[in-house]
């Protein structure tokens, strides 16, 4: 390796481990995207073909990553203008009840199929949000972060575990913020976490589909669909067990 590749890959680690402690004191959207920035630019060019690869085994994300597909963007105001009970209602009450920005994500090129992968993540977390109906607080993110580790691990064999990987990184800096900051944090996280999980794992994957076409259809029938069982019948069936 020569010095520059060296001295790169040393900042980068040290990057990553800096934004693991920073999440660490405490959970934060900007450290996550640190760590995640840092993560990729340390993945070699075997472990991105194995990740792409992964990805493919799923059909719907492949053709979205073939067709390099670009959604149309919505306002908040245009989201909750759509009816009542729709999946595009949802996640613009999600938006408007965390003051959220749809465009809060960094724009990033997308010429490389990681690099669009990684922008359709970025596009696509709030909409799981609100089909998931998980909040944004901690212990919300804490049932997304359960409900990806499942996905990638169901549906997207090898590539699926070192994306699996960097979700059980992120996870472990929430449970140590719990552990080590906010000891009162532990059982919701737990609780969601481990809800999450379940909840990705029965679910078809929610990655490729293109959410924004369908926006206007019922919430209720996009979950059933997507086999996504809905958190309050889920909640029910397992104090009922």
């Amino acid at each position: 390796m020569n010095p520059i590749t060296a001295a790169r890959k040393t900042r980068h680690i040290l990057g990553f481990l800096g934004a693991f402690v920073s999440n660490v004191r405490k959970p934060h959207a900007d450290a996550v995207l640190r760590m995640e920035r840092h993560g990729t630019a340390l993945a070699t060019p075997e472990d991105t073909a194995r990740y792409i690869a992964g990805l493919l085994a799923d059909e719907p994300t492949q053709q979205l990553l073939e067709d390099r597909w670009v959604p149309p963007r919505f306002t908040r105001k245009q989201l909750l203008a759509m009816p009542v009970g729709s999946l595009g209602h949802a996640y613009g009450k999600h938006l408007k009840d965390w003051d959220l920005d749809p465009e809060f994500f960094p724009d990033i090129d997308t010429s490389r199929e990681d690099e669009f992968v990684r922008a359709r993540l970025y596009q696509i977390h709030d909409i799981i949000h609100a089909l998931t109906d998980y909040d944004a607080t901690d212990a919300g993110e804490m049932g997304i972060v359960g409900f990806y580790l499942a996905q990638y691990l169901t549906h997207h064999e090898e590539g699926g575990l070192m994306a699996g990987g960097f979700m059980g990184l992120l996870c472990a800096t929430v449970v140590l913020h719990a552990a080590v900051v906010d000891n009162d944090q532990l059982r919701p996280f737990f609780d969601n976490l481990v809800e999450g999980y379940d909840r990705g794992r029965t679910a078809r994957c929610l990655i490729g589909p293109r959410w924004e076409s369908m926006l206007d259809r019922s919430l209720a029938e996009v979950r059933a669909e997507f086999n996504l069982v809905p958190r309050a019948s889920y909640q029910s069936a397992a104090a009922s067990a």
